[in-house]
């Protein structure tokens, strides 16, 4: 099965303000790149399910939470941050 990724305006602005930001610019994008491959083709195998739906996963240098619409075979990725 195939996921449409869509990540948030809010999310998306922060995910390039923690590239433009960082010495590690690369390696967000090889994580960035992974969530969207792999949250694309099997979502529920990536992270930890949360409360109210919500899932969160890490993938160094990123975090994210997002959720997924069986329905709409979709994934929402909501925010992003560096830990």
């Amino acid at each position: 099965m195939k996921y449409k990724v869509t990540w948030l305006p809010w999310a998306e602005r922060r995910l390039t303000e923690l590239w433009m930001g960082s010495r590690f610019a690369s390696q967000i994008t090889a994580a960035a790149d992974w969530f969207d491959l792999t949250l694309a083709t099997r979502p529920q195998d990536v992270g930890e399910s949360r409360p109210a739906d919500l899932r969160i996963a890490l993938k160094s240098p990123l975090g994210i939470t997002f959720v997924i619409d069986e329905r709409a075979k979709e994934v929402q990725v909501i925010r992003v941050w560096l830990y």
